[in-house]
């Protein structure tokens, strides 16, 4: 980061790691101090500049993110992106686009 690397989290299969859950990973590395909305962004528009596809990462026009409701009830949240990056692994999760 202090370099400017552009990062990404996420995995291609299980074969290279134990879970294909990319919040479980950005749960893990908040846990352990790192910047929370650098982490959201790593695990979203940081994954699809890795993997080449620049429709997906971000809610922009033109590009087509997958939609994800997280958790029953968050309305009491303060911090979304804290949120995400600290609870949201442990939430239930409902695809919804």
């Amino acid at each position: 980061r202090a370099a400017g690397l552009r990062a990404a989290l996420g995995t291609d299969s299980l074969a290279s790691c134990p879970t294909l859950d990319v919040l479980g990973d950005v749960q893990a590395l908040a846990r352990a101090g790192v910047e929370a909305a650098w982490l959201v962004r790593a695990a979203t528009a940081g994954g699809a500049e890795a993997m080449g596809a620049s429709h997906l990462g971000a809610l922009v026009v033109g590009k087509r993110p997958g939609l994800v409701a997280l958790g029953d009830d968050q309305q009491g949240v303060r911090d979304p992106i804290a949120w995400l990056a600290h609870e949201a692994a442990d939430a239930p999760a409902r695809r919804l686009a």
